[in-house]
């Protein structure tokens, strides 16, 4: 990661919308299903919060399915493709990062994703699944929260739990 280019650009501004910050290819090993179920909890539980996906892949029209099939059009977006520049950006305005990974039915996983890695350059709280080498650097209640993988359940209550304590 380059540290010059992913570090935190001061102190992190409060939006009136919390900004749930989530990026990779969409393919299943991801676990941006897992992530859009969370959300839909957290919208039931009244939680403010906006979801953004940013990547691109063979599991976009899936993905996007299952926000119709929730009604989380106002709430979860998949924002295709992203330069480096504006994806600094969104990691700055962004509230929590989301790596949600698993491992796919072929038996593909993420080793340690990078995009996880330059959110935390970026000091952006993560919550990360329990998945290959994620726990080498998420140590759960010191630099971030894990979760079992495909756990939306235990997803939504930690993202609700940094959400709603900022100092957290």
């Amino acid at each position: 990661i380059d540290a010059q280019r992913f570090r935190a650009q001061g102190a992190r501004a409060a939006h009136a919308t919390p900004l749930i910050l989530s990026v990779g290819r969409l393919r299943a090993k991801k676990g941006f299903a897992t992530l859009i179920d969370a959300c839909a909890q957290l919208r039931d539980r009244g939680i403010d919060f906006a979801c953004e996906i940013v990547g691109y892949g063979e599991e976009r029209d899936r993905l996007q399915a299952a926000i119709a099939q929730l009604r989380l059009e106002g709430k979860v977006h998949l924002t295709g493709t992203m330069n480096h520049a504006a994806l600094i950006h969104r990691y700055d305005q962004a509230a929590v990062f989301a790596a949600p990974s698993q491992i796919g039915a072929d038996g593909d996983r993420d080793g340690i994703p990078n995009v996880m890695l330059e959110a935390m350059a970026m000091e952006l709280p993560v919550v990360a699944s329990r998945v290959s080498g994620i726990p080498e650097v998420v140590e759960d209640g010191v630099n971030g929260a894990l979760v079992e993988a495909g756990d939306a359940r235990a997803l939504a209550a930690a993202l609700a739990r940094l959400l709603a304590d900022a100092p957290l």
